[in-house]
């Protein structure tokens, strides 16, 4: 069955339509039809900023003539960072070791430089938890990143969320234990055994290695696909 044949305007009206939510299904190939017509077509839409290219479809017509078709790239929903934010601090539920975790995942308010770039850090020892934050749009996160910018991640998510007591070597298992060493404990703060409870609970932060990512940057218009798949999947189910 052959697809309909639309004129530049309405495909760039349901572009449009795409991109604001309007639509949340679309087909990747607009236009069948003769070479010419579809180049002409094609280079019309490449002037309004749509990714697209003219290729051989495997459809002969009525005439048994080979037709051509427009097949389009990267044509998605646009998300403000504020619906980025809603999204992926709703509660999720993460299946570790055969244990399910659900949380509400954290964003530091504070940023770094432009804050265009969304990031996480995610500690070994506390799998599955993780933490965001913007930090400047330069800012390389990748393996090769410099301990000095890693340090200004873990550093954010403690000050403002704290830090778990690990951190300052602190490990009991029990309240009898606790009080027996409660002078050490309240060194720290801890001047109760549900103070110490209360600490080793997320987002409370213990890094002793761990990884790190970009989920996004908002400058280049770069999205981690896991990510933005979440991220639709939030919005399209909110519409059902």
């Amino acid at each position: 069955m052959k697809d309909k044949k639309y004129s530049v305007d309405k495909i760039i009206e349901q572009v449009d339509k795409i991109k604001k939510g309007e639509v949340t299904r679309y087909a990747p190939v607009l236009y069948y039809g003769a070479k010419r017509t579809a180049d002409r077509i094609c280079a019309k839409l490449i002037e309004n900023g749509l990714e697209c290219k003219v290729e051989k479809s495997d459809t002969l017509n009525e005439n048994y003539a080979r037709e051509w078709i427009i097949k389009f790239k990267n044509i998605r929903r646009e998300f403000t960072k504020k619906q980025w934010i809603e999204a992926l601090t709703a509660d999720v539920t993460i299946e570790l070791w055969g244990d399910e975790y659900t949380f509400k995942p954290v964003i530091c308010t504070k940023q770094l430089g432009d804050g265009e770039k969304l990031v996480r850090i995610a500690p070994i020892g506390q799998r599955p938890y993780y933490w965001m934050m913007f930090v400047d749009s330069e800012m390389d996160v990748s393996h090769d990143m410099e301990n000095e910018d890693l340090e200004k991640l873990i550093q954010m998510a403690e000050d403002e969320f704290g830090v778990h007591p690990y951190t300052q070597g602190l490990d009991f298992d029990n309240k009898e234990e606790f009080d027996e060493l409660r002078d050490g404990a309240t060194l720290y703060g801890y001047t109760t055994w549900q103070d110490y409870l209360d600490c080793c609970e997320y987002p409370h932060i213990y890094w002793d290695g761990g990884s790190w990512s970009t989920i996004a940057n908002f400058k280049t218009g770069e999205y981690d696909d896991y990510y933005l798949k979440k991220v639709e999947e939030y919005f399209n189910n909110e519409l059902k």
